[in-house]
């Protein structure tokens, strides 16, 4: 067995360096978020955005109340009545949606229209059948998996037929039960088993495609009937859950499969609680939070943890959201939040911004690590963690939610309390490598340890008691490395081969091992404070 220096002269190495981040029941982010602020009045000719969407080609499309902008990432470029020549009836853009043709369709307060982009002109449009939809307000646009195109206004709902070449227009009829359950139009969307749902003022109706009529689902059933519900905004997940926004209840949940609704109560009182409040748009991000715009900031939250967090503009801190009136979320294809306020323009949150719980030092020993500075972070197969700090042994059961501690002057006998590296083996052994005190295994059933020091009158013992890697190969052989040479545990014979602590040994300049990793070709690669060796096991 021998080691091969590597030359990285002129080689750029990159250094991957992963934090892993735990999650406790206390805020849901310490650290604020840096907004972005993007455009101006100047550009965009208004101070408001009520809508983004991001199309095929990678173009953002925002609706404002004085036209509508593609945004490249660079510039604007702002599309209105007046560089139309009219055939934009109104600047008020209410709806984008771009369906399977690549047909940018534009609600507006005056009617539908659609976008042409070869003459990147904006169209009205124009149908000479029967029930044409009027020159009302578009509150949404939406494509099915069957290519129709759904279209909600204040006066009804329309379904387009673009094959057939047909309108079919549906209004509520109080004599029938099987009519829409109310005439303005929310929202529009599909459930996993491509059932369409429509979001009205009063309650969610679902199409019968057999009979061409719906079942509805009227906001009063289960909840708080003497208060007044009107839903205000929607979000249509994968998990068959449809997330409302409802006047004076807050954030509720319709459980597809269930039918049932739930209302989740938040955490703030007064001004700041949901209940007086009104969501404007629900989103839900790839990570599964939940971002409501309200009238009084930005609301993320980890419905799963039930952590709640509103994020406010601060008029001296120029990365604060630009304004507490959030009109519209999206997040974009490469994972960047962009968010429309009524009054602060536009702003990015790029997806660089990680979100952190901050977990430190405090008296509660369940609740707190017991120390700021943290070595190694080691997860087990049950996703508990065990964490190395300058004090001890962290571990954090996943199940109970607590810390417990094995530090030194405890039974424990840890003789040096600052641990560097930490790594459970197939065997079920927890390992840790202390920065003074030696290489010890934690016995996880039975809660003993054992510990291996340098012995100076045995050559097998361990070669240095300060520990900074420890390390199992594909061929479950446990390699360690310490400040003076590399280690090689004997399970049969609970002793050590040692490597590279020889001073005959001229090709390794350094016996000070840092790092030890195993790539594909099952190749061993160390890393020393003088360069980089490939160890020959052969």
């Amino acid at each position: 067995m021998k080691f091969i220096k590597i030359n990285i002269k002129g080689r750029i190495v990159k250094v991957l360096l992963i934090f892993v981040f735990f999650s406790l029941y206390l805020s849901l982010y310490t650290q604020d978020l840096k907004f972005e602020h993007i455009g101006n009045s100047n550009e965009l000719r208004s101070h408001s955005v009520n809508l983004i969407i991001q199309d095929k080609k990678g173009f953002l499309w925002l609706g404002t109340p004085r036209g509508l902008a593609r945004y490249d990432g660079y510039n604007f470029k702002l599309l209105n009545k007046k560089n139309q020549n009219g055939s934009l009836y109104s600047d008020y853009i209410s709806a984008i949606f771009e369906d399977s043709s690549d047909i940018l369709w534009i609600g507006t307060r005056k009617g539908l229209h659609f976008y042409n982009s070869k003459t990147e002109k904006i169209n009205f449009f124009i149908f000479k059948g029967k029930n044409k939809i009027p020159s009302i307000r578009i509150n949404n646009i939406y494509e099915d998996e069957k290519k129709r195109l759904w279209v909600g206004t204040n006066r009804g709902l329309f379904k387009l037929n673009k094959e057939r070449n047909s309108i079919k227009k549906f209004i509520l009829n109080n004599l029938d039960k099987k009519s829409i359950l109310d005439n303005v139009i929310g929202g529009i969307g599909e459930d996993k088993e491509h059932n369409v749902w429509i979001i009205t003022m009063n309650g969610l109706s679902k199409f019968n495609e057999k009979n061409n009529d719906f079942n509805n689902f009227p906001l009063n059933n289960g909840i708080d009937k003497k208060k007044t519900k009107r839903s205000t905004s929607y979000y249509i997940n994968h998990n068959n859950e449809i997330w409302l926004g409802v006047s004076n209840h807050g954030l509720m949940k319709f459980d597809i499969n269930k039918s049932q609704y739930r209302v989740y109560k938040d955490p703030f009182s007064g001004q700041k609680s949901l209940k007086n409040n009104m969501i404007f748009s629900i989103n839900q991000d790839s990570r599964s939070y939940l971002w409501l715009s309200t009238i009084n900031g930005l609301f993320i939250v980890d419905i799963k943890n039930n952590k709640w967090k509103i994020y406010k503009h601060s008029p001296g801190d120029t990365h604060s959201i630009s304004h507490n009136y959030i009109w519209t979320t999206f997040e974009d294809k490469n994972n960047n939040f962009w968010i429309g306020t009524l009054g602060g323009s536009l702003n990015k949150l790029g997806r660089n911004n990680v979100f952190f719980n901050h977990i430190i030092k405090g008296d509660n020993e369940s609740e707190n690590i017991n120390s700021n500075t943290v070595l190694s972070i080691y997860e087990d197969k049950f996703e508990n963690l065990w964490i190395g700090t300058d004090n001890g042994l962290n571990y954090w059961n996943n199940k109970e939610k607590k810390f417990f501690y094995f530090k030194d002057k405890t039974n424990y006998n840890f003789t040096n309390n600052y641990l560097g590296s930490i790594y459970g083996d197939d065997k079920k052994n927890l390992w840790i490598g202390t920065g003074g005190g030696g290489l010890k295994k934690f016995n996880v059933k039975k809660k003993i340890f054992e510990t291996f020091i340098r012995d100076s009158n045995n050559f097998k013992s361990i070669s240095n008691n300060s520990i900074n890697k420890i390390f199992e190969d594909s061929n479950k052989t446990l390699w360690i490395g310490t400040n003076f040479g590399l280690n090689k545990f004997n399970y049969n014979d609970n002793d050590f081969m040692r490597y590279g602590t020889l001073r005959s040994n001229k090709i390794l300049k350094s016996r000070h091992i840092l790092d030890i990793f195993e790539d594909s070709d099952k190749t061993l690669w160390i890393g020393t404070y003088m360069g980089l060796y490939i160890f020959d096991r052969d």
